[in-house]
């Protein structure tokens, strides 16, 4: 249906270029914490996704503007240039000054996922011999296929009875403030390739099972298939490079007044200290887990008399609450 076996198989490099959006804060970026309230969005401008299937390589190229006034006021022009690279088993990004750095691991398996999230790519995964099938079975007007790629990494793809194209794959994924998270992407609006053979998605709706939120929405220009690729391989420097560990960052405790201290976090989000007469509570679990761990152990040796019982969580947005299960792992009683 994509155009024949022949065709799909002799892709050797995509190219996809369009615009798009992308949820803030994983879809919890809305004023209300009610599921059906608006969502916020950041703009995805400028979007080019090179993948180089013959080596394994992608190359993601995009900018991404808020339109949400608060935080775009915090960022001076509003616009955040992605420009994120896979090779093999090694993740890298090149930042604004034009150079490249080896990102952790974890990005490695999420990138991966992303280069197989197009019709042609997870089409030609489970045609690989390496790739184990499990049993079709019927859902409605879907037939869905459970898929272990070679790399371990494990799939769902859903194909339509009636077209017998792909309409959605899926995977699941780890979230810090949702634990395991199901993604799904739903590929819209197929049409045939100018000259080519090809039948392709003009669009790529990702949403994920946490209340069914859109997560991401890609619209395609244009495709280009088997055009000119740069060279996507890793520096030889970063492919040498150690992958960065992810370790706590620095907190430093600033008296603020009798009791009070701020926690200023480098790099990270912020909290307070409060002292009671026979507690601790800290205000905030800002950003990560790694930065909720290092405030607690830091309020601990502030004041190492007395037990850290509580955390105080304003609001439900993600920077505030990146580090709740943290938080909760180590003990406290959560008020919010």
């Amino acid at each position: 249906a994509l155009g024949g076996k022949d065709k799909v198989m002799g892709v050797k490099s995509l190219r996809i270029i369009g615009y798009g959006q992308l949820a803030y804060q994983d879809g919890a970026g809305n004023i209300s914490s009610l599921p059906d309230a608006p969502q916020k969005w950041i703009n995805i401008n400028a979007h080019q996704r090179v993948i180089d299937l013959e080596h394994g390589r992608m190359n993601v190229q995009q900018r991404n503007v808020q339109d949400f006034v608060f935080a775009y006021a915090r960022n001076m022009n509003g616009e955040v240039r992605i420009n994120n690279s896979l090779d093999g088993d090694v993740a890298f990004n090149v930042g604004a000054d034009g150079k490249p750095a080896r990102v952790p691991d974890a990005a490695v398996r999420a990138r991966r996922l992303d280069m197989l999230n197009n019709p042609v790519s997870i089409v030609r995964a489970a045609l690989d011999p390496a790739t184990k099938l499990g049993k079709l079975r019927k859902q409605d007007n879907l037939q869905l296929l459970d898929l272990t790629t070679r790399q371990g990494d494990q799939l769902v793809l859903a194909l339509n009875s009636e077209t017998h194209l792909p309409a959605w794959l899926s995977w699941v994924a780890p979230h810090p403030n949702f634990g395991d998270v199901t993604y799904r992407t739903h590929y819209v609006g197929y049409q045939p390739l100018d000259g080519n053979g090809l039948v392709l998605p003009s669009g790529y709706n990702q949403i994920s099972d946490f209340r069914n939120i859109a997560q991401q929405k890609i619209y395609v220009d244009k495709y280009v298939v088997n055009g000119q690729v740069p060279d996507l391989a890793a520096p030889a420097d970063v492919r040498a490079a150690s992958v960065p560990a992810p370790g706590l960052p620095k907190v430093d405790a600033v008296p603020m007044g009798k009791g009070v201290w701020f926690l200023k976090v480098t790099p990270g989000g912020n909290s307070t200290l409060f002292e009671f007469d026979d507690h601790l509570v800290i205000y905030e679990a800002y950003g990560s887990e790694a930065n909720a761990l290092a405030v607690i152990r830091k309020a601990r040796e502030t004041v190492p008399g007395k037990p850290l019982t509580h955390v105080i969580v304003s609001h439900h947005h993600q920077d505030h609450t990146g580090g709740l299960r943290a938080a909760v792992s180590e003990g406290l009683t959560v008020i919010t």
